[in-house]
């Protein structure tokens, strides 16, 4: 048996989220814990003309559809990046009529000579390209690409009058002479300083536009035009960064508890308490049961129990590195060779070739990736000595923060530990709560400590309490 510790305020524990009467254990998205890298992924793209091509024609289809959402409800909803279909294989898309637009988009954009040589000098880039770099010929493909999918829709009678962007084609064909240049040059730091100078020239351009228009009225049709014209890029990267791990969520423990500065912050000033845990231990790992609730409205937890695997955080190991095209997990092997890896002349790119040659250690090495990532914090968090349960899905069906509080056994819970200022009217309603679940699950003994300054070891120490409850 092991023992793991959880920081918590009375107003959690004892309060509004009732997670002593539940036995609850919140797991956190990455937006709720403290630090702001938290799952940071270092992502670059790497690949052959046929993904290049691909991540192009993806965005062009992305687009496409964000831009339908617009016509119908421009003025009623706000678009966000949730309404980008990264994961749509529209590849096998039946319905004819979408098909035969989307296909039209494709063939009006590929008649246009400075979009298509601009793909060709992107296509043949060999090397480690990071994300801003992505997003860059994204941004600078965006507003060129927008007009021809509405001219489409203008030319089937969907569109009355729409928007023009003059400047875009300018900048597309200025910085393709750019890229082909760069892509002549084999030293890679010079063409690091090529692509700056250029991309400080093209920001400037595109913070102008912004800028222009900010003054815009803040009707909802207004914030949708800004997100399609502005935003809709980076959006779409981190989108396309959900077809790689499945979401995750983290609740948080501890190995000890006598961190002064862990008990103020996370257990409201020394004023909470300690959860200490037992965990089971077998063949080396480390495990804590866990049960889920089939509805996440109801109270009740009658889901599985499930054994949820205790990983110690590492600090200070870096970010880990990430090529997107041989990284996405996400899809099945039919979606991935119809979206990604294959090209409109059938040709498979290189990227795939796992799927043939070792399918099985290419997945062991992408979950080895997610553990590492989901349990890595930088050196700044390390005094917190922080060991974690991580809780995910590949159905990405917890988003529902209900889904996400699952319930422990009473017998993992060993003790509790009040804070130095946890105040008496506290502590006497934590202890008719367990004295009630005692009875209730027939134990007969549970520790109580009293935290304490440690004069001999400068820290949070703690005694023992003597509690017993009457038979």
């Amino acid at each position: 048996m092991g023992e793991i510790y959880r920081l918590r305020s009375t107003s959690r524990l004892i309060g509004h989220d009732h997670e002593l009467e539940e036995q609850s254990i919140y797991f956190a998205n990455l937006k709720q814990l403290n630090d702001p890298m938290e799952g940071f992924r270092n992502i670059y793209f790497q690949g052959d003309e046929t993904v290049w091509r691909n991540l192009f024609r993806h965005y062009i289809h992305c687009l496409h559809q964000v831009r339908i959402l617009y016509s119908i409800n421009g003025e009623r909803e706000a678009l966000t990046g949730e309404d980008i279909p990264v994961h749509v294989n529209f590849v096998r898309e039946q319905n004819k009529n979408l098909v035969q637009l989307f296909e039209e988009i494709l063939e009006r954009i590929e008649r246009n000579v400075n979009i298509r040589a601009f793909l060709t000098e992107v296509a043949q880039i060999k090397r480690k390209v990071n994300v801003d770099e992505v997003s860059l010929y994204l941004r600078i493909f965006h507003l060129v690409t927008l007009e021809e999918i509405q001219q489409t829709y203008a030319d089937h009678g969907l569109l009355e009058n729409y928007e023009r962007y003059p400047n875009a084609a300018r900048v597309l064909d200025e910085f393709k002479k750019s890229l082909a240049l760069m892509n002549s040059v084999e030293d890679e730091g010079v063409q690091e300083v090529m692509l700056e100078i250029s991309a400080r020239a093209i920001e400037g351009l595109f913070l102008l536009q912004k800028y222009n228009w900010a003054t815009s009225p803040e009707s909802v049709n207004e914030k949708n035009r800004r997100f399609l014209l502005f935003d809709f890029t980076q959006a779409y990267l981190d989108r396309i960064e959900s077809l790689i791990f499945p979401g995750w969520y983290v609740a948080c423990f501890m190995r000890k508890c006598n961190n002064s500065s862990a008990w103020a912050k996370y257990a409201e000033s020394h004023k909470g308490v300690c959860l200490i845990f037992e965990t089971i231990m077998e063949s080396g790992r480390e495990f804590l049961p866990l049960r889920e609730k089939i509805d996440s409205s109801s109270n009740v937890y009658d889901g599985e129990t499930r054994r949820l695997e205790i990983q110690d955080v590492n600090y200070g190991s870096g970010t880990v590195e990430f090529d997107f095209f041989r990284s996405i997990g996400r899809l099945s092997r039919v979606d991935l060779m119809d979206v990604w890896y294959t090209g409109p002349d059938g040709k498979i790119s290189e990227c795939g070739s796992y799927l043939v040659s070792d399918p099985d250690e290419w997945r062991k090495e992408y979950w080895r990736n997610f553990s590492r990532i989901s349990a890595s914090k930088s050196k700044d968090w390390e005094y917190e000595g922080e060991c974690r349960v991580v809780l995910s899905s590949v159905l990405d069906d917890l988003q529902d923060n209900r889904r996400r509080k699952l319930k422990y056994e009473f017998d993992s819970l060993k003790g509790i530990v009040f804070g130095i200022g946890t105040s008496d009217s506290d502590k006497f309603k934590i202890f008719d709560a367990i004295e009630r679940k005692c009875r209730e699950h027939g134990r007969t003994e549970f520790d109580f400590y009293q935290a304490c300054y440690s004069r001999k070891s400068d820290d949070i120490g703690r005694y023992k309490l003597i509690w017993k409850f009457a038979p």
